[in-house]
């Protein structure tokens, strides 16, 4: 069905895993497509009550490749082109915030640039030891505001360390992300690499209701889920 994801199902729990490894499960054209298409579809998924996002190898999600897109230009070419590829990166959270499930980045290794922005958007990151995140962006002499991470990241650790992170693209590890974050509900730390564990499982009894939903990225409540139980 998907060339650069792996879906596995368990229950009610989906696991949807970054499949190019070799890559460092950085985001080439199709899976921005393929990303966008699953996310697209998750409200309408009665089947999956909680998404758990992981890496395939050695990453998490390296950020955009920017070989691969450099190669496939997009159609038509010009600004207005670039802006619509552009646009459609940054949906990807959009997305991710507006789906009813619970969904959880388990991440191991670099987490960057789109990587970073893809943890963040999701409702609990789980983090290895070998977890590293940082902004890209600003590194590339763009800046470190793309696809949604100058939203979430002050949200989730302050505005003086969001700062710190978006102006100079340094890294953060686990240990140092839960010691910022101001709960626990951010990181929660696991030794070495996530892996399938019982406290996934847990969130799979309750899905959001209109009530208890977190606000999307627009400020708007997702209500889809207490029409679907």
């Amino acid at each position: 069905m998907y060339e650069t994801l792996r879906i596995d199902r368990e229950a009610h729990l989906t696991w949807l895993t970054l499949n190019r490894p070799d890559a460092l499960n950085a985001l080439d054209p199709v899976m921005v497509r393929e990303l966008r298409q699953l996310f697209w579809e998750l409200p309408e998924d009665r089947e999956t009550r909680v998404l758990v996002m992981r890496g395939a190898g050695r990453a998490f999600c390296a950020g955009l490749d920017l070989k691969a897109h450099a190669s496939r230009p997009a159609v038509g070419g010009g600004v207005p082109a670039g802006l619509r590829a552009q646009r459609t990166i940054s949906e990807l959270v959009l997305l991710m915030r507006r789906a009813p499930q619970p969904i959880i980045a388990a991440v191991h290794g670099p987490a960057c640039g789109g990587g970073f922005a893809l943890a963040l958007a999701a409702d609990v990151r789980i983090a290895g030891e070998s977890a590293r995140m940082n902004a890209a962006f600003i590194r590339l002499g763009l800046s470190a505001c793309d696809v949604g991470v100058s939203y979430f990241l002050p949200r989730l650790v302050g505005a003086s360390v969001a700062a710190e992170l978006l102006l100079t693209g340094n890294f953060i590890d686990a240990a140092r992300a839960e010691r910022t974050a101001s709960s626990r509900a951010w990181w929660r730390t696991a030794s070495s690499r996530p892996r399938r564990g019982p406290w996934p499982a847990t969130c799979s009894g309750t899905r959001r209701s209109g009530s208890g939903s977190r606000r999307s990225a627009t400020g708007t409540r997702s209500t889809r889920a207490a029409s679907r139980r």
